[in-house]
């Protein structure tokens, strides 16, 4: 026989064992039901065909170095590897009984569960599940109120687990009372894995039994349910924050926990999708919203908030209603420290303020391509006439207002009751403000930049602006 013939005869049979291994994987995949494992001759086939495979792919490579007249000093390697070939086929033949055993390190319970809905919850078990698959990840705390689903959640995530054997041999679920005690909870732990306590062990020879024997069976998780503050309450000294919400009601219902706790120094909160953003030095209390929805009801600040940038959203809101009017009701004190309030394609938007919710140390105000803006403040006819009041200019300190290209539907500027206003006007691309209202200009006595394109002004008012650097406009 020549060379040539017996590599065919070599490619052939290693086609024939790969098709036997997936064959083998298929009925693997459905023999690997919780407490069971593999056989280990199983194990070693599978092994063993891994590795002819890729001894044959260095074979290949060595005679394709070779040139025609070397070729011939690889027919041993061929005829060697060829017979392994055919001793694992013949091998297989023999597993008998099915491919997996009883597996007595197995620990571990299926639970009950409930059809998950919602995408935000459904995408939080995935992020769970991908810290379950990081070998980095030692410890996850899920939290949040009660009732919004931790539980539910975990069941379907200690499902999930007892189906990946080959990650982990032991699952464990503790429901952990209020009153729960160390000792109590070193006693469940133990009960579930095998070990005996005699009573004499000290809480450290406990903890030092329970570790030997979680080691000596493989890879393990415990969950914890129903582990209250009490348990974890050294977080209530977290000085530092940074994390992100899926969306408002996820934020919500942190802060509603958090309640009465001592609040972070600093914090960087996002909600949504988002992959970067900046963050000035001077803040040390921001929000970043990136797409979706926001309903005004929704919507809570924590305390002390300096900044809030929303990009990319659809606030739906009731038409008569300001954005931030219901949204800061139940944190008005928190919307007081707002220092920077940034807004970014955001549709839908109508209104913003309502003369008795503007913040009151706000220094920086950016709209950008909000295309919908009609009112900045709510004019205070149709504020009364919702029940609302109007503040005292003199709340306002130092604002800076940039409208760029975009508010192509602008119809109200109400800017009387901002005398210290520091103002950039840009508002070229407005068609729909016709005219600038007397005794509005004659107030921005800090305004350095106005472009207001076809807009009317007055140039009385125009001269009473000392600090004006350029001015584009008709009179």
């Amino acid at each position: 026989m020549s060379f040539d013939q017996h590599m065919k005869d070599l490619k052939r049979k290693l086609k024939e064992l790969n098709g036997t291994k997936k064959d083998t994987e298929s009925i693997m995949r459905t023999e690997l039901q919780p407490r069971k494992k593999l056989k280990a001759e199983v194990q070693i086939w599978l092994e063993n065909v891994e590795r002819l495979n890729g001894e044959v792919q260095d074979l290949d490579d060595r005679i394709g170095e070779s040139s025609a007249l070397t070729r011939g000093f690889h027919t041993e390697d061929v005829s060697k590897i060829t017979k392994e070939i055919e001793e694992l086929i013949i091998q297989h033949g023999k597993f008998h009984g099915g491919l997996v055993v009883d597996n007595p390190q197995w620990i571990g319970q299926v639970l009950s569960t409930i059809s998950l809905s919602g995408e935000a919850v459904k995408a939080c078990v995935k992020e769970i599940w991908q810290c379950l698959m990081d070998d980095g990840v030692r410890k996850i705390g899920v939290w949040g109120m009660g009732g919004v689903g931790k539980t539910s959640m975990m069941k379907v995530i200690n499902n999930q687990l007892l189906k990946e054997t080959g990650k982990f041999e032991i699952v464990i679920w503790i429901t952990v009372s209020k009153e729960v005690s160390i000792v109590k909870l070193q006693k469940d732990i133990a009960s579930r894995i095998g070990v005996e306590f005699s009573g004499d062990e000290d809480e450290t020879t406990r903890a030092g039994m329970i570790f030997e024997t979680l080691s000596q069976k493989g890879r393990f998780v415990m969950i914890l349910d129903d582990l209250w503050e009490k348990e974890v309450g050294g977080l209530k000294k977290l000085e530092i924050l940074k994390g992100r919400f899926y969306d408002w009601h996820n934020l919500n219902v942190y802060l509603q926990a958090c309640h009465g706790r001592e609040e972070p120094r600093q914090y960087i909160i996002s909600v949504g999708d988002v992959l970067w953003h900046a963050v000035g030095k001077e803040v040390r209390k921001d929000i970043v919203v990136c797409g979706g929805n926001i309903y005004s009801y929704q919507i809570m600040l924590p305390r002390g908030i300096k900044g809030l940038r929303i990009w990319d959203c659809n606030v739906d809101c009731i038409e008569e209603y300001p954005l931030f009017s219901r949204f800061i009701l139940s944190s008005i004190g928190s919307f007081s420290y707002l220092k920077f309030l940034h807004m970014y394609d955001c549709g839908n938007m109508r209104k913003l303020f309502s003369p008795d919710c503007v913040p009151l140390n706000l220094q920086e105000f950016r709209v950008i391509r909000c295309e919908q803006v009609e009112e900045i403040i709510a004019s205070e006819v149709e504020e009364s006439r919702n029940g609302y009041h109007g503040i005292s200019s003199s709340t306002i300190k130092d604002i800076e207002v940039v409208f760029s290209t975009g508010i192509e539907v602008l119809i109200f500027l109400n800017l009387i009751m901002c005398h210290h206003l520091h103002l950039h006007m840009h508002l070229h691309l407005v068609e729909n403000l016709n005219e600038i209202t007397n005794g509005v200009l004659s107030r921005l006595c800090r305004l350095q930049y106005l472009v207001v394109g076809e807009t009317l002004i007055n140039g009385k008012e125009v001269g009473g602006l000392k600090k004006l650097e350029i001015l584009k406009g008709r009179f």
